[in-house]
């Protein structure tokens, strides 16, 4: 990954099921937003009436240097996220150009595909079994 970019672009792919946690790490992500003016955040809540959903997700995540993975039993069984989003992120962490980042929202089997990756938070523990989110 190149750490010398102008911006760095930080892509969030998850399930719909799951957007209550999204909107929670999107708020704990708008403080690092304010100490680094260089830090964009993007999911697919940015898309805009009228625009190609398809093209924008890809688009964004070709361009990503972070990608973080919302894991949870919706997100492992749903096709687009698994088969698009997933493979790309893989694919482009495979080739040095970006860092794919699981994190664990609800207790699922994520170790098999993604065990070889550092997960958050700690230890790979979903962050509904600590007893504070925010801590987590």
């Amino acid at each position: 990954m190149n750490t010398n970019a102008e911006h760095i672009n930080i892509f969030i792919a998850y399930s719909r099921k799951d957007e209550e946690y999204l909107k929670r790490l999107h708020i704990s992500l708008k403080l690092l937003q304010r100490r680094y003016d260089n830090l964009n955040i993007w999911y697919d809540g940015e898309i805009h009436a009228g625009d190609d959903w398809d093209k924008a997700i890809k688009d964004h995540l070709k361009k990503a240097d972070i990608v973080l993975l919302l894991l949870s039993i919706d997100a492992l069984s749903s096709d687009y996220f698994y088969e698009e989003e997933v493979r790309a992120a893989r694919a482009r962490h495979e080739a040095e150009k970006t860092i794919v980042i699981p994190v664990i929202l609800r207790p699922c089997p994520w170790q098999g595909d993604f065990g070889d990756l550092q997960a958050l938070p700690k230890d790979g523990k979903p962050l509904t079994k600590w007893q504070d989110i925010d801590e987590a």
